[in-house]
C-alpha cells in the first residue's frame, strides 16, 4: 500500500500537452493530403491508469460529433487499456483525409473523449474523462489548386504536356 498514490492522466498531441480536462488542436487549412495528429496518453501518476474507452462524443440529436473525413486508428489498444504508473504512455493517430477534389469548406470538429480512472496532480479532483476537440484552424487565408496534382496522359521528353492549374485563395 503506498500513502498519496493515485493514477493521473496527461495528454499530449504532436508533443504538446493539452489541459487536464481537455482543449482543442486544429488541422492545418491548406492541406490536400491526409494529415495525421499522434495523440499521446501518459501516466504520470503512482498507480496504474486504467483507460475504460476512448469514442467519439454524443452529439445532440443522436450519433457522435465526428467530422467524416476524420478518423482515428485504436488497433493497438484493447478496453480496459492500463498503463502503468511512473510514465507509462500509450499513442495512436487521428487522421484528416480531405475529400477529393475539393476544398474543404465545412469542417465540423471531431471531439474524442477519454475516459479513465485518473486523478489530478493534487489527488483532489476526479478526471474521469479528458474531451479533445479536433477542429479546423478558421479565419486564416488558405490556397487551393485545382485539379490537386499534375495528371500524365502521354507526356514523353519529345512530347511534352502542359496543364492548367487554378489556385484559390480562401
Amino acid at each position: 500500500f503506498k500513502v498519496n498514490s493515485y493514477p493521473r492522466i496527461e495528454v499530449r498531441v504532436d508533443s504538446v500537452e493539452v489541459e487536464q480536462q481537455g482543449g482543442t488542436t486544429y488541422f492545418p487549412p491548406a492541406v490536400q493530403l491526409p494529415t495525421d495528429k499522434e495523440i499521446e496518453i501518459v501516466n504520470p501518476g503512482t498507480e496504474d491508469l486504467i483507460i475504460s474507452s476512448i469514442d467519439w462524443q454524443a452529439a445532440d440529436g443522436g450519433g457522435v460529433a465526428k467530422n467524416p473525413d476524420v478518423e482515428y486508428d485504436l488497433s493497438s489498444m484493447n478496453f480496459p487499456y492500463t498503463l502503468g504508473a511512473d510514465g507509462d504512455k500509450v499513442s495512436f493517430k487521428v487522421t484528416y483525409t480531405p475529400p477529393p477534389n475539393s476544398a474543404e469548406k465545412d469542417f465540423n470538429p471531431s471531439v474524442l473523449v477519454i475516459k479513465s480512472n485518473a486523478r489530478d496532480a493534487f489527488n483532489k479532483v476526479d478526471v474521469s474523462q479528458v474531451v479533445l476537440t479536433l477542429a479546423m484552424q478558421e479565419k486564416k487565408a488558405y490556397p487551393t489548386m485545382n485539379p490537386p496534382s499534375y495528371q500524365f496522359n502521354n507526356a514523353s521528353p519529345t512530347k511534352p504536356e502542359t496543364q492548367v492549374f487554378r489556385i484559390e485563395s480562401h
